[in-house]
């Protein structure tokens, strides 16, 4: 379903559905180092720049497991939108996103304080997700609408939305 790669390129970060849980592999010698359970069909992942949390989402439970990368335990479930599938974490690291495809919705947690501080709507059925490189845009995918909605961070509005080909999925911005 999902994996992603510490900072330091040393752990890989494996979401496991068919038994909820999250592989901790040491990336040098491919090994899991430990295994972390999870609620239900955890999905999307995304790791914080600095490396300090991973965050893993679960469709079916409507929530996201914070994970702290120190200890390999979830320090924190928050209640996200309807059928989550897009996780993003900002450049900076202060905040993550997450995609509510049934709720045509966009979560917005502070990392830090482990605490979901707003709700975006977006387009029908938000997908994919990414944070611009400077951490004052937001960029969904919207299947249903064949867009993508622009989102200013500060505001936590819609500022745009770009008519994009049918059901676009996954999002990256360009180093440039």
């Amino acid at each position: 379903r999902g994996a992603v790669v510490s900072p330091d390129s040393t752990r890989i970060y494996v979401t496991n559905a068919g038994d909820n849980t999250v592989s901790v592999v040491d990336a040098l010698s491919r090994q899991v180092v430990t295994t972390i359970p999870v609620p239900s069909q955890p999905n999307g992942i995304a790791i914080t720049p600095d490396g300090s949390r991973v965050l893993v989402v679960h469709g079916a439970s409507r929530t996201v497991s914070m994970i702290d990368t120190a200890t390999h335990t979830v320090t924190a479930s928050l209640t996200a939108g309807a059928s989550p599938i897009g996780v993003a974490t900002s450049p900076d690291g202060r905040y993550a996103y997450v995609t509510g495809q049934a709720s045509n919705d966009l979560t917005v947690i502070d990392v830090a304080a482990g605490s979901v501080v707003a709700t975006v709507p977006t387009g029908a059925r938000p997908y994919g997700v990414v944070v611009g490189r400077d951490s004052r845009r937001v960029y969904v995918t919207n299947a249903d609408d064949g867009s993508v909605s622009v989102i200013d961070a500060r505001t936590r509005s819609v500022i745009a939305t770009v008519p994009v080909g049918s059901n676009p999925g996954r999002i990256e911005v360009s180093a440039d």
